[in-house]
């Protein structure tokens, strides 16, 4: 570093980046249907886009909704399809093969919901969680907690990612839960967390796993 003409720590060099150039060929664009985003509030408007070389028939839940071709997009109310699971597909004439994309709608100012399917468990049996109305973050995830515990999953028990999935259902057990499996008896609560985060989107109704065989 006494030999550079700009030391600055922890670098023993001025050399702190190195630029380089380069040239690439852009391939071309697949064909393809989607959405700008995989979940709606049933106020917003849903925009489709699409890419095809031929003319094309767009669909969302199998009802026909409009010919296209070439590379663009369209908008339609997100309240046409309500809230739910959707789909939105794209054929082409002559073509058995059928492009599509799911996502959802959900209605205004909707909270995250989670649930315990059960209220008593034995140690090491599965515990069934359902949870809608999740923002689909890509690491929201469950935690297995004690009601009075600071929300995160710090407290080394079970816990496991939901997949993005705004709804769906899950069932903790050995082969899903991150780690601390399996849960020690007690009382517990399911928590949906944001995004790898400590802040909670919603908590079940408390639970308890009990030591001995299930009853």
């Amino acid at each position: 570093e006494d030999e550079v003409s700009i030391g600055l720590d922890p670098w023993p060099s001025d050399h702190r980046a190195v630029v380089s150039g380069f040239s690439a060929t852009a391939a071309p664009m697949p064909e393809l249907v989607t959405t700008r985003r995989r979940i709606y509030a049933v106020s917003d408007q849903i925009e489709v886009v699409f890419n095809t070389a031929v003319e094309a028939r767009i669909a969302i839940d199998k009802a026909e909704t409009r010919t296209v071709s070439g590379r663009g997009s369209f908008r339609i109310p997100a309240s046409l399809p309500g809230p739910g699971r959707h789909t939105v597909s794209m054929t082409t004439a002559g073509s058995a093969t059928r492009l599509e994309r799911i996502f959802w709608v959900q209605a205004d100012d909707v909270a995250p919901e989670v649930t315990v399917q059960g209220d008593d468990f034995a140690v090491g049996e599965g515990i069934g969680v359902r949870w809608a109305n999740a923002p689909g973050n890509r690491n929201d995830y469950l935690v297995v907690d004690r009601p009075d515990a600071q929300p995160g999953y710090e407290t080394g028990l079970a816990w496991a990612y939901i997949d993005a999935l705004p709804e769906g259902r899950l069932l903790i057990d050995e082969q899903n839960a991150a780690w601390g499996w399996p849960v020690p008896p007690g009382h517990y609560v399911i928590r949906l967390l944001k995004d790898d985060g400590a802040e909670q989107l919603a908590v079940s109704q408390e639970f308890t796993i009990h030591s001995g065989g299930p009853k």
